[in-house]
């Protein structure tokens, strides 16, 4: 019988194109040179004053000032870009495709047009021959769950702000498309688009398609203007004033606190959460131990947590974590 040896040498940190990468997970280092470099294939400009791109103004307002102000940051650890880096060959490997199967399709246009004095651009993957936005995502199945969860609280009649704050995984799919729809100002381009799904983690896997598609329909082309004009303003004025927005429980991804307890049951020989036990609120938790706790009930408390502030490339920086 042989036995593959791991590798007894750790791979370091690396630079490419002259920017530096830690490699604190240790991924090999053909991975990370694979992460580092397609980190870096942008085809549009960073944000800067005076300039957005799509996906900048439809998140955090304090992560777009961030960005625009152009502050140093830690080096990217090759480990929170693979992800990326892999969605992005299949973006250029789908855009191959397409191009070789029917010169119809449109893929991988960079759009800008000017909102109140700041140029915002955007580039979608696919313009399909019957003029339909489409665009790809390579995303993990944490995504469509929240997709999922915001479509059973969807109300017909909320404007895009009120998506922003209610449904942010549906509104950042609906308003990155409809954007596009704004920037290519195309009469012809159909009123609904379309997010094409891959994933690209195995957990629940069989709870999920693993490739599919959602179709949505999209904001009107004036709402999509007001909307970005008031961002813009907004930005603008906090540029000004030397000020910085706050973000919001839903922008950080806030997960309430959880507080139950536990006990044993000598019948089952097992451990398991009290019925009726688990409570957001601290004094409700309280309350019910006073109420109906026993002697040898253990306590079990998760912390609230803001779970997109780990994900943030800024969050070296915040002073709001």
């Amino acid at each position: 019988m042989s036995f593959i040896t791991p590798s007894a040498q750790l791979t370091t940190d690396i630079t490419i194109h002259d920017k530096s990468f830690t490699n604190e997970h240790n991924v090999p280092k053909e991975f990370a040179i694979m992460a580092a470099h397609w980190s870096m294939q942008y085809s549009g400009n960073p944000p800067r004053i005076g300039k957005l791109s799509t996906t900048t103004l439809i998140g955090p307002l304090r992560k777009a000032i961030y960005a625009v102000q152009n502050l140093v940051v830690e080096p990217s650890d090759v480990a929170n870009l693979l992800a990326s880096a892999k969605g992005t060959i299949m973006h250029e490997g789908m855009t191959q495709a397409l191009r070789a199967h029917n010169s119809g399709y449109i893929c991988e246009q960079r759009l800008e047009r000017e909102f109140v004095g700041w140029k915002v651009s955007g580039e979608f993957d696919i313009l399909t021959p019957d003029k339909q936005i489409k665009d790809l995502k390579f995303v993990s199945n944490y995504n469509l769950k929240k997709l999922a969860e915001d479509r059973e609280k969807l109300q017909a009649e909320w404007d895009m702000h009120e998506m922003y704050e209610n449904v942010p995984t549906y509104f950042k799919y609906v308003a990155q498309l409809s954007i596009y729809r704004t920037l290519l100002n195309d009469p012809e381009v159909k009123p609904y688009g379309s997010i094409l799904f891959s994933l690209n983690n195995g957990s629940d896997m069989g709870k999920y398609t693993i490739d599919s598609e959602v179709t949505f329909p999209l904001f009107l082309n004036e709402e999509v203007e007001s909307f970005i004009t008031e961002r813009i303003n907004i930005i603008q004025a906090h540029l000004d004033a030397g000020t910085m927005p706050l973000c919001s429980d839903s922008e950080r991804g806030y997960n309430a606190p959880e507080y139950k307890l536990e006990r044993y049951y000598p019948n089952s020989s097992s451990t398991r959460t009290v019925p009726g036990s688990k409570f957001s609120n601290e004094a409700d938790f309280r309350a019910f131990i006073m109420a109906k706790g026993k002697l040898g009930d253990s306590e079990v408390i998760k912390e609230a947590k803001y779970n997109l502030c780990n994900y943030c490339n800024f969050s070296s920086i915040c002073d709001q974590m």
